[in-house]
């Protein structure tokens, strides 16, 4: 592999991880996910992408974030519904945004109906490790559940 015109040994390939659990919150606070993290190093560029498979009520939507370790910078692309997700066309929104700023009111299509948030970025470690973490909520609290599904996941490699 090559970096800058330099041949430079980096890992073999992406990790993959998989949530291997369905995970629901009935609230408006931003919760670490129990699955969906990755850990850095003190010097490290990385890049990741994640598929967020979710249900949430109309009422409740849904919003997320990454937290990162300090002096870590990053940036992430957001593809999101943006009107009920209940099959078909759905109207479809593209947010770049800093890696830690929330992502909210992002629709729910009723109990029980599939949702799909893809997000993909990069993260620059500043000299502290620690992890990548998924976290997320209710953007509306409500007495339905809104759930991150099993088989979410995400896809890490480091690049240098």
């Amino acid at each position: 592999k090559c970096i800058n015109g330099t041949a430079t040994n980096l890992d073999t390939g992406p990790t993959i991880v998989r949530k291997t659990a369905s995970e629901s919150v009935q609230n408006n606070t931003h919760q670490n996910d129990d699955h969906l993290k990755f850990a850095i190093d003190t010097a490290g560029y990385y890049t990741f992408d994640a598929w967020i498979i979710y249900d949430a009520s109309a009422t409740a939507d849904f919003k997320f974030k990454f937290t990162v370790p300090a002096s870590a910078i990053g940036q992430r692309e957001d593809h999101v519904s943006t009107t009920a997700c209940t099959g078909g066309i759905t109207k479809q929104s593209i947010f770049i945004t800093t890696i830690t700023t929330e992502t909210n009111g992002v629709f729910g299509g009723g109990v029980g109906t599939t949702c799909l948030v893809r997000t993909q970025g990069w993260v620059l470690s500043g000299g502290t490790a620690g992890d990548v973490q998924l976290q997320w909520a209710q953007t509306t609290t409500d007495a339905t559940d809104t759930t991150v599904q099993i088989n979410s996941f995400i896809r890490w490699q480091r690049v240098n």
